[in-house]
């Protein structure tokens, strides 16, 4: 019988993808354990993946102040523990939770997914392996709006100000990245070179106590679309602003700066006066 492949092998590295295993957009990660000690080197690798990670005891009710998660994983090493994906369901959340459980409990993979749950990972589980799961339930998840911001047209990143690593964005900020920049950056988690080089100067000028200035960019073309004339002309006349918020580091994090994206609105052409 052929043996399961360890996925942190480093000789089977060129032969797994790795975008899965970085956080596009920062996604929070619930993850509700009794022991979280013994998922701290999980909840790392989850971390330094650009994921956002709370642990918390597998009990309701939940924080009111938490974040709604973009994903849960609830550690249930015993079937009773199951009854707390039973009233996640029944509360009416619909994001993925996965249910990491141990192998030697006979029924317990069946018996989460018909208690509501998305996928069911048998303990122990190896970091890569689990990052390579979040990855694909996620890319799998509806987009939701992450701030009552989009609501109202606008459009926000957390970013860490180190490397430009964007830890969260509102859905409307992730498809205005989308439609400006086009060298796939962003798709990977991190700011474009442009964006980030300014985000680093606007923060020097800040501590030098300077105004604070904007960014306003074009949107890009990639390099193998064909737009039509009428798409260029289109395209040209938008333009994509940033400014830059200093945060509570309690709120967000030390080292993070929220960046606030606006589309200007257009300037109306005047109209020339009568002739009396």
């Amino acid at each position: 019988m052929p043996s399961t492949p360890d996925l942190d092998d480093p000789s089977l590295a060129p032969l797994l993808p790795s975008a899965p295993l970085v956080s596009a957009h920062g996604e929070r990660i619930l993850l509700l354990s009794a022991l979280p000690q013994a998922w701290a080197a999980h909840a790392d690798a989850m971390e330094e993946s650009g994921y956002g990670v709370v642990v918390l005891p597998p009990r309701l009710p939940l924080p009111p102040e938490l974040e709604a998660p973009d994903l849960i994983l609830l550690d249930a090493p015993e079937p009773k523990h199951l009854g707390l994906l039973a009233r996640l369901r029944e509360a009416g959340l619909t994001v993925p939770i996965l249910v990491l459980c141990l192998a030697g409990v006979e029924g317990m993979p069946a018996s989460a997914m018909k208690a509501g749950a998305s996928d069911c990972l048998l303990a122990p589980v190896r970091p890569r392996e689990l990052l390579l799961r979040l990855a694909a339930h996620l890319r799998r998840a509806p987009s939701k709006p992450r701030s009552a911001l989009d609501a109202f047209g606008h459009a926000s990143m957390a970013v860490r100000e180190t490397d430009g690593w964007c830890v969260w964005q509102t859905a409307l900020a992730r498809t205005l990245m989308a439609e400006f920049f086009s060298g796939g950056h962003f798709e990977r988690g991190r700011l474009p070179p442009e964006l980030l080089l300014w985000m680093h100067r606007e923060v020097l000028r800040r501590r030098v106590g300077a105004e604070p200035g904007e960014l306003t960019v074009l949107p890009q073309l990639r390099p193998d679309s064909r737009p039509s004339t009428a798409a260029l002309v289109a395209r040209s006349e938008r333009r994509l602003s940033f400014s830059l918020h200093a945060v509570d580091p309690d709120a967000l994090g030390e080292g993070q700066w929220l960046i606030v994206l606006h589309e200007p609105a257009e300037e109306s052409t005047p109209k020339p006066a009568a002739t009396p």
